[in-house]
C-alpha cells in the first residue's frame, strides 16, 4: 500500500479538499499504491468508532472534530452503517460526481442516529459523513479490498442559533 510523506505546512493551514481534490489526489493514488503525501488522511475502520471517539486528534492539518478516513464501504447495498451505539442512516445515496460529461465517483451522505433522539433539521448539533467512492467502470481492479475503499469524511456539525437581539441590529442602518 502507499506510503505517507510528512509535510510541514504553515501556521494556520487547514485540510478541506474539494471531492475532485480527494478522488485525483487521495483515492485514485490510494487504489494505485502510489506514496501519498501527508498525513491528512488516515486508514481506519470507522464502523468500529462513534464518530465522537474518532481520532481526529492524529489529524494534523484538519478542522477541529472533522476529519477524512479511507476504510472499507459496507458491501451489500445496506443503506445504514452499524457503530457500537449508533448508526449512520443514510440521507442522500449514490450522488454522482461528474468531470465533465464523465461520472468519475460516487458519494453517499449519512447522519448518525444514537437510536434514541430523531434524526430532523431541529437539531443544534450532529454528526454528518460523507462517503466518497470511485466509479468502478473508471477504476477497474480484481482487488475485492481495493474495490471498496472510500474516503470518509466525518463532522460535528452545530447550528448556530441567532439571538433575538441581533436580529433587531441587523436592521439598523449605518
Amino acid at each position: 500500500m502507499g506510503e505517507t510523506q510528512e509535510l510541514d505546512l504553515p501556521l494556520g493551514f487547514r485540510f478541506h479538499p474539494t471531492e475532485f481534490e480527494l478522488y485525483d489526489y487521495y483515492l485514485i493514488p490510494k487504489f494505485k499504491g502510489e506514496p501519498l503525501h501527508t498525513y491528512l488522511i488516515i486508514s481506519l475502520d470507522v464502523y468500529k468508532y462513534d464518530p465522537w471517539q474518532l481520532p481526529f486528534d492524529q489529524l494534523k492539518y484538519a478542522r477541529e472534530k472533522e476529519g477524512h478516513f479511507f476504510t472499507q464501504s459496507i458491501e451489500g447495498g445496506t443503506s445504514a452503517r452499524a457503530t457500537p451505539s449508533g448508526y449512520w442512516i443514510i440521507s442522500k445515496e449514490n450522488i454522482p460526481i461528474c468531470r465533465e460529461t464523465e461520472v468519475i465517483g460516487f458519494k453517499n451522505k449519512f447522519l448518525f442516529s444514537n437510536g434514541k433522539d430523531p434524526i430532523d433539521g431541529d437539531q443544534i448539533a450532529y454528526w454528518k459523513m460523507v462517503e466518497y467512492r470511485c466509479n468502478p467502470a473508471v477504476i477497474l481492479t480484481s482487488n475485492k479490498e481495493m474495490e471498496n475503499l472510500v474516503i470518509c469524511k466525518v463532522r460535528h456539525k452545530t447550528r448556530v442559533e441567532k439571538d433575538p437581539e441581533e436580529e433587531e441590529d441587523d436592521d439598523f442602518e449605518y
